[in-house]
């Protein structure tokens, strides 16, 4: 019985002096077209060929994806790496994917150079509703500008128990006009199956 305790006392401050090591995160993007990333998740930048600034292990290798482009560079002693796309991006909503090692960054890179042009449409809607008691009830709703893109945090709570919680990002983007063939074919159409219901 004393070898058994002897044994559970010899393995116990084993345990107990050795050190367990857990890396950090190493892998970060600094900035994007002189956009300072931080918490982002989605990048906005006027720069049709931005340079992504980050940082990695030292002499690591970094994967950049943008949509379905998948480049290599290596960061330097100090862990620092750059990469500007040798092509324009168009304007638009880039997928980007950073990866290095076992870790990976996702954001989503908007590019608006102001080259293309674009209407947006800005619609606020107030309405207020009286209820029993004379309780009011006020939504204010506003359509966001076409290629914007808006974050919204989100709990799901159960009771008193945190279900989950998350952001979800939403973009609007344009909607192309229909050719002036393709209005006036629907226009006949439609006056065509008016004329059939009368």
């Amino acid at each position: 019985m004393n070898k058994i305790i002897k044994i559970a006392m010899v393995f116990l401050a084993f345990l107990l002096m050795t050190n367990s090591y857990v890396l950090a995160a190493t892998l970060e993007l600094i900035s994007a077209g002189g956009t300072t990333v931080g918490a982002l998740i989605s990048i906005s930048t006027t720069d049709s060929t931005p340079t992504l600034v980050g940082k990695a292990s030292p002499d690591a290798t970094v994967d950049i994806t943008i949509d379905d482009l998948t480049v290599a560079v290596l960061a330097d002693v100090d862990g620092d790496w750059t990469y500007t796309p040798i092509s324009e991006l168009a304007d638009a909503a880039h997928t980007l994917k950073i990866a290095s090692n076992l870790e990976t960054l996702d954001y989503i890179l908007l590019i608006d150079s102001g080259t293309s042009e674009t209407t947006t449409t800005t619609t606020t809607t107030t309405t207020t509703d009286t209820g029993v008691g004379g309780a009011t009830e006020s939504s204010s709703a506003t359509l966001p500008v076409s290629g914007g893109v808006e974050n919204t945090f989100l709990m799901i709570v159960g009771g008193l128990f945190l279900m989950g919680m998350g952001v979800v990002t939403q973009q609007v983007l344009p909607v192309t006009e229909l050719s002036e063939e393709i209005d006036e074919e629907v226009l006949k159409e439609e006056a065509s199956e008016n004329d059939q219901e009368v």
